[in-house]
């Protein structure tokens, strides 16, 4: 695959469809992403079912919204992605974070990430594989 610099890239995509005509030079790019989607698209299911109906209303800052963050380190030795925490915020959800995987509980969100590690593990990290 051709290398740009970064004013070169700029220049070439301005489009959606200019991502996807240089994307098909890489088939593996295209594998990665589907599968981050699909965990994605999993994790959504879970976390509504898991929330059981509750919607999260962002007009209300009273109401307690629950997230998990990981981290991923490496030591040297190897690598890990785990868990680093659920929180809750009821005024905001950080940028970082997808409203439609927060949770009604902390019980909930510490549940789903220990659970669900790969599928999140899927869906935010890029492996070269």
């Amino acid at each position: 695959m051709e290398k740009y610099t970064d004013q070169e890239i700029i220049k070439k995509i301005k489009t959606v469809e200019d991502a996807e005509k240089l994307c098909i030079e890489r088939e593996s790019d295209l594998t990665d992403i589907e599968k981050s989607i699909a965990a994605y698209e999993k994790l959504c299911l879970i976390t509504r079912q898991l929330n059981q109906g509750w919607i999260p209303d962002w007009s209300n800052f009273s109401q307690r919204k629950w997230f998990n963050w990981f981290y991923f380190a490496s030591d040297g030795a190897g690598c890990g992605f785990s868990h680093s925490g659920s929180g809750s915020d009821s005024a905001s959800v950080l940028a970082h974070v997808g409203s439609r995987l927060c949770f009604k509980s902390k019980a909930l969100a510490q549940y789903a990430a220990i659970q669900f590690k790969s599928l999140y593990e899927d869906y935010l990290l890029i492996k070269n594989n």
